[in-house]
């Protein structure tokens, strides 16, 4: 196993590149697969399928997998905590299916006599769509939006450094670099505007992927994250960067440490919070010169400041719920697209100036699709309505579940 090492590219905690990178390929490679060995009723060989029952009682006979119900709460994501207290609430059994003794991000839940196993969050029936194969390929899901007439950054994929450097000449400054797959945005980056910054970019993200993305920068937008559960929207969330309010007293460090001070934020990587604390790096310090100001600076009151750039929890980034004002032609594209890629449960991330306005009506662009998302971000918003949208999950379940 290749050791982990620190990266400013992926955020403040080491990683391991290399096994990111195979990853990459193989779900390239599987995804050929599965097209290929598609059956002739249409639906997917589900190659990569979790385990049928009866190898699961093989495998649970030779004491390579367990199942427990009295949960390690520490070792499992929020978005599926909160799924487990729903299913609590309505009697519904739920555990997690451990490897050697080890959380894997495995579950289980009884219903009605049936046990029924999931990844992260119970997903509904199995899609029979090709297209529902695409949600985490950034570029098809780019290519597929287009095709359908909905917004997108104009971009495309590349292996080669050099096809890519070649395309970004043609497209014009400025532009973004990301991976063709992947996710908490690792090694994306954005507003490059020469060809130095480029090189960097290129040579930082086929770190972890094989291939990357070109595409044109959207600027002067925010960043929203729509969670669709049964085809339905069940919230909309802003994402708001790293970031502190001056009181005209407190210095930026003061300011920070009073907000990683509440218990509702965890450290960096935990994995039972939602929200995570604040993390001073380079970007902080490049932030701040900008701004002429440093860590012992004491800010205005009510003026806000920007700790770092990339809009990640993991950073320390804040939700706000802005699902009233959302507009409804930007409800019914959310909704379409569900459909379209055949997905029960979607997260979509969608940029534009202002969620009130319709997406006919502005420059936006569909940034990407997640096929787990992080559902507890609509429980838990700083600002806004929360939204149970485990009560939803289990509505979905349940339904498809009934004699």
């Amino acid at each position: 196993m290749m050791s982990k090492k620190e990266c400013p590219d992926c955020g403040p905690l080491p990683t391991d590149h290399f096994s990111s990178w195979m990853n990459d390929l193989m779900n390239m490679v599987t995804l050929r697969l599965n097209l290929v060995f598609r059956k002739r009723n249409g639906r997917e060989s589900r190659l990569g399928k979790f385990l049928s029952s009866a190898a699961l009682k093989i495998l649970e006979a030779g004491r390579v997998i367990s199942f427990v119900t009295d949960i390690d709460r520490s070792k499992i994501y929020n978005r599926t905590l909160i799924v487990f207290d729903e299913a609590k609430k309505r009697g519904i059994k739920t555990g997690a299916v451990l490897i050697f003794g080890r959380y894997n991000n495995q579950f289980f839940a009884d219903i009605d006599g049936r046990r029924i196993y999931f990844e992260g969050l119970p997903m509904g029936r199995e899609s029979i769509k090709k297209e529902n194969f695409f949600i985490d390929d950034k570029a098809r899901v780019k290519k597929i939006l287009a095709q359908n007439g909905f917004p997108v950054a104009e971009g495309k994929s590349f292996f080669a450094k050099w096809r890519g450097r070649r395309y970004a000449k043609k497209l014009g400054w400025p532009i973004a670099v990301k991976p063709r797959w992947g996710s908490i945005s690792r090694h994306i980056f954005l507003n490059i505007n020469d060809e130095k910054n480029l090189r960097r970019a290129i040579k930082s993200v086929k770190k972890i992927c094989p291939f990357y993305i070109i595409e044109r920068f959207v600027d002067n937008a925010l960043v929203h994250r729509a969670t669709l559960v049964d085809f339905k929207v069940g919230g909309v969330a802003r994402r708001v960067p790293a970031n502190v309010t001056g009181d005209g007293i407190k210095t930026v460090k003061e300011l920070v440490e009073i907000k990683n001070s509440y218990p509702w934020r965890g450290e960096p990587k935990q994995k039972d919070a939602t929200y995570l604390k604040i993390v001073l790096d380079q970007t902080t310090d490049k932030l701040l010169m900008e701004k002429n100001l440093t860590l012992e600076s004491v800010l205005p009151a009510g003026e806000k400041i920007f700790l770092q750039e990339k809009i990640i929890l993991d950073l320390g980034a804040d939700l706000i719920d802005i699902t009233d004002d959302c507009h409804p032609d930007n409800i019914k594209m959310f909704e379409e697209i569900a459909r379209i890629f055949d997905a029960k449960i979607l997260g979509i991330d969608f940029l534009a100036p202002d969620i009130s306005e319709s997406w006919k009506e502005q420059r936006c662009a569909i940034l990407e699709l997640n096929s787990l998302p992080f559902i507890d971000m609509h429980h838990f918003p700083l600002e806004g309505q929360p939204r149970n949208l485990a009560a939803m999950v289990w509505d979905m379940v349940l339904q498809e579940h009934k004699h």
